[in-house]
C-alpha cells in the first residue's frame, strides 16, 4: 500500500495497519508531501531519496517475494500550479527515470505523479525509464479531484508504471475514501508467479 499526503496523525491513526502490514517505511510530513510504504512482504534496501531541488520524499524499495525482488520507487512530484513548479516537477520526474533500475528487475513506479498521461515530461518518463503504463487499454480512469463528476473535469493524474517483467491483471480506480483522489489498486505478478 503506498499512501500519499500523509502526516503524522494520519499515520497514528492508522497504526492498526501495521499487524496485517507489518514491513513500512513512514516519511510523515507537514502539507502535502508525506508518504507511506506498507507491505506484507519484507522490505529490503527501503530508502528515502529527494527527486529534484525540493524536500518531497520519494521512497525506494525492494520488496522480497516468493519468485523474487520487485523494485518500488514511490513518487508525488510537485504540482505543476506555476511555471517554475512545472519546471520542478518535470526534473522530479526525470530524476524518477533515473534511480529506476535499468535491467531484469521487475519494476513498478507508483504514486501521484501531478502529470497526465499526455504530459511530455509523463512521455519521457517512459521512454527513459523503459517503463509502460498499467492504465493503457483500461481507459482515461481519471482520479483528481474528486468533487467533480469525471465527465466533467477529473484527470488521470495518479500512475502506476512497470517494466516488461511484471504482468499487469488488474488495474482500476476505486470509490471515494475521503480523499481528493480516488484510490487505484493494481494487481500484478512477475515471472514465476500468480496475482
Amino acid at each position: 500500500i503506498v499512501v500519499m499526503e500523509v502526516d503524522a496523525r494520519w499515520i497514528s491513526d492508522r497504526a492498526p495497519l501495521r499487524s496485517a502490514y507489518p514491513f513500512a517505511r513512514l516519511e510523515p510530513r507537514g502539507g502535502n508531501f508525506g508518504m507511506a510504504l506498507y507491505s506484507r512482504r519484507p522490505l529490503r534496501e527501503v530508502t528515502t531519496i529527494d527527486l529534484g531541488e525540493i524536500d518531497t520524499p520519494a521512497i525506494q524499495a525492494t520488496l522480497a517475494t516468493r519468485t523474487g525482488d520487485i523494485s518500488l520507487l514511490a513518487i508525488h512530484p510537485l504540482p505543476p500550479v506555476r511555471r517554475k513548479n512545472a519546471r520542478l516537477r518535470n526534473a522530479q520526474l526525470a530524476q524518477a527515470a533515473s534511480v529506476v533500475p535499468n535491467d531484469e528487475t521487475p519494476t513498478m513506479v507508483v504514486g501521484d505523479f501531478n502529470a497526465t498521461p499526455w504530459s511530455p515530461a509523463f512521455g519521457d518518463l517512459l521512454r527513459d525509464a523503459h517503463l509502460r503504463d498499467a492504465r493503457c487499454g483500461r481507459g482515461i480512469s481519471p482520479t483528481w479531484p474528486v468533487q467533480f463528476p469525471s465527465w466533467l473535469i477529473r484527470l488521470p493524474i495518479d500512475h502506476a508504471l512497470v517494466n516488461d517483467h511484471v504482468a499487469i491483471h488488474r488495474f482500476q480506480v476505486l470509490d471515494d475514501v475521503g480523499s481528493d483522489h480516488l484510490p487505484l489498486i493494481i494487481e500484478v505478478s512477475v515471472p514465476g508467479s500468480t496475482p
